[in-house]
């Protein structure tokens, strides 16, 4: 019984990891697109855009910490 606990915390391990590398990857070409609207800061739609881009951004940055510690969570219990 206790195997089979172990084994399901150990998929989860592996979902949340590949969810977490997900989100970086979105997050990261979420803000190199944020930089280069930058260059282009005189124009209203690249404002908005911005600034859409940055609540969406510190979104997914939230849930990806959340998945971090979640992860962490789960290789504490393994250790138990």
């Amino acid at each position: 019984m206790k195997d089979r606990k172990v084994e399901a915390i150990k998929e989860r391990i592996k979902f949340y990891t590949e969810a977490f590398k997900t989100l970086l990857i979105i997050s990261a070409t979420l803000t190199g697109g944020i930089a280069g609207l930058l260059f282009k800061i005189n124009n209203p739609t690249s404002v908005f855009l911005i600034v859409v881009g940055l609540i969406i951004d510190v979104i997914l940055i939230s849930v990806a910490i959340k998945l971090y510690l979640n992860i962490e969570e789960l290789f504490r219990r393994i250790e138990k």
